[in-house]
């Protein structure tokens, strides 16, 4: 499923006195866009802005059609996006174009080019990251922003700018969760991006060493870091439940299944100290990817269920999600890896592993009830 990001067709007075050739430049851009000629839209929106500059003086029609532009140009040619966002900032600032893009989203546009063309400067990145908090929900939506926030995302990751990436990704998943219709695939790119970042920000996973030893929560960054933890694991969960429960292992949904492992690496996090523990209290439904029958509840019981960490695995983190078949004794048959996280890091130890468990099935359990079993297993390496 694909989210369509298209740049918003603002309104532009074509009944205005003004040079003809802006309006047939704009003309030609709103049916590009209608046809879905991304190509000739941004050629056409270049020129409609560059015409409407030469003609037209500081006003609404003006800051509309670099806005146009701009938002065209911030993903396709972010260097070029350059000028018509400066004209675009200097217009809204002295009050033109605010019922297109506000002054705000406007800033984050240039800030986040700035940081795009040079990813390494700390500095602009940050800038990037600060522009986009101050950013309104309802500034925050549209098309342009979510693409760039995606962007700025991938390269603060590619960076390892892990706290930053937890701003970044708090901010942006709360926008899109904000909105309807939004396609679970989007959802949990966005809580990936936030997920990545609580999960690899060493500086605070540091200070949970001097939490251990003293009990104490005086460090404001740490109650951040569990509080974002937790609601990562609820948003996932909620990507979950955006799915009916399948019968079939086979038709198990790819987003649904990502967002189960994401999941479970979030509870193998929390299994590493108190205050987060006591953080997933008050959770309410947990869903499944299948759907279950409550008479199987005491089909089989787990007599032997190993799970080694792989040592060449040892510093790493991660989550599999396995299915397979019970047979009557009580042995795990056509085994599968449904998704994992880090691919292929721990799935070829746990499918080694899955040959030694073993089950005490109840004769009168029905064959179904041993059917199309779903285990998700986590792998965190301590942090003490």
């Amino acid at each position: 499923m694909k989210y369509q990001m298209i740049a918003a067709i603002f309104a532009v007075f074509l009944s205005a006195a003004a040079h003809a050739d802006w309006k047939d430049s704009y003309r030609g851009y709103a049916d590009a866009i209608e046809s879905g000629d991304e190509a000739a839209a941004l050629a056409f929106a270049r020129k409609a802005w560059l015409e409407a500059k030469e003609a037209l003086p500081p006003s609404e029609n003006r800051a509309l059609l670099a806005q146009n532009y701009a938002g065209l140009a911030v993903i396709a040619e972010p260097e070029a996006s350059l000028a018509p966002l400066d004209d675009a900032l200097a217009l809204a600032e002295a009050g033109f174009g605010l019922h297109g893009h506000e002054l705000a989203a406007l800033r984050f546009m240039k800030s986040e080019v700035e940081a795009a063309l040079d990813r390494r400067d700390r500095a602009k990145t940050r800038a990037a990251v600060d522009a986009y908090l101050e950013v309104s929900i309802e500034g925050a939506v549209a098309s342009p922003l979510i693409a760039q926030a995606f962007r700025l995302g991938q390269n603060l990751n590619i960076e390892e700018r892990n706290a930053d990436l937890a701003d970044l990704g708090s901010r942006v998943s709360d926008v899109l969760f904000s909105l309807e219709g939004v396609p679970p695939d989007i959802l949990l790119s966005a809580e990936v991006l936030r997920a990545v970042g609580i999960l690899g920000d060493k500086p605070v996973i540091a200070r949970l060493r001097q939490y251990r030893a003293s009990r104490a929560l005086n460090d404001r960054r740490f109650v951040t870091y569990v509080d974002r933890m937790e609601l990562s694991w609820r948003r996932f969960n909620a990507i979950i439940g955006m799915f009916e429960p399948v019968e079939t292992i086979e038709e198990v949904d790819t987003v649904a299944s990502q967002a189960m492992a994401w999941r479970s690496l979030i509870n193998a996090f929390q299994y590493s100290f108190e205050a987060a523990r006591s953080a997933r209290e008050g959770r309410s439904e947990y869903h499944r990817l299948t759907a279950w029958d409550p008479s199987c509840a005491n089909a089989y019981r787990w007599q032997k269920r190993p799970v080694n960490f792989p040592r060449e695995a040892y510093g790493s983190n991660g989550a599999v999600l396995v299915g397979f078949h019970l047979n009557r004794r009580g042995l795990v048959v056509q085994p599968r890896v449904i998704t994992e996280i880090p691919r292929e890091q721990f799935s070829p130890s746990v499918l080694r592993d899955l040959d030694n468990w073993v089950a005490e099935v109840d004769p009168a359990a029905s064959e179904q009830c041993l059917r199309d079993l779903i285990v998700p297993l986590q792998f965190a390496t301590p942090v003490f």
